[in-house]
């Protein structure tokens, strides 16, 4: 099973395997001027992230460029979000740890539960259970750059208070344990860059 992971591994490449610098947003309520500049925005970003990788300093200062990148894009993301909108992130976001339900989410609004249900999809273009998976995940990848984290760390950030459980959910949605995804980061950073290989 280990040898099966390694070879999975090998076989994806970096760039796919590391954090994206940007959270779910529903597009259908953005407006349309918002959403072409958050885009150009993002395809700015991903541009000047692959020229700083050429840099032979890059992966001294990667995990720090890493966390800057990720939190600038979830704020361009969550400023474009309609008011409420941005109410149920923050909400989410600063509860993450607690592990939110849609009950919690409905007393915190003032609504019951199945209006609730209706007025997330509505407004953020997913289910509640979809959008809470997917921020857990983006915030585990973000967390998982930072080595100074055990994974037992990252799980309870992320609501889960087993490792375990916390384990088995990172690798059904990515293919990667949290271990051998933050591995991959790590032999990414250990590769010279291009530079670094010339004569």
């Amino acid at each position: 099973m280990e040898n099966t992971e390694r070879g999975n591994i090998r076989h994806q490449s970096a760039r796919e395997a590391s954090p994206r610098y940007r959270i779910p947003v529903n597009s259908a309520t953005q407006d349309a001027s918002q959403h072409t500049w958050v885009g150009e925005l993002q395809q700015s970003i991903k541009e000047w992230t692959r020229q700083l990788h050429m840099q032979p300093w890059y992966p001294a200062v990667h995990p720090i460029i890493e966390r800057a990148l990720t939190r600038l894009m979830e704020e361009v993301n969550q400023a474009s979000l309609p008011p409420l909108s941005q109410k149920i992130h923050h909400y989410l976001q600063t509860h993450l740890r607690q592990g939110p339900t849609l009950k919690d989410l409905s007393h915190f609004l003032g609504y019951s539960e199945k209006y609730c249900s209706e007025l997330f999809h509505s407004q953020m273009g997913e289910s509640f259970s979809s959008y809470v998976k997917r921020l857990r995940l983006e915030t585990a990848k973000r967390l998982l750059c930072d080595p100074s984290m055990t994974i037992a760390q990252i799980a309870d950030a992320v609501g889960f208070h087993d490792q375990f459980a916390f384990s088995h959910f990172f690798k059904k949605a990515t293919s990667y344990s949290p271990r051998a995804y933050r591995q991959l980061l790590i032999t990414r950073l250990s590769r010279p860059s291009p530079k670094q290989r010339e004569p």
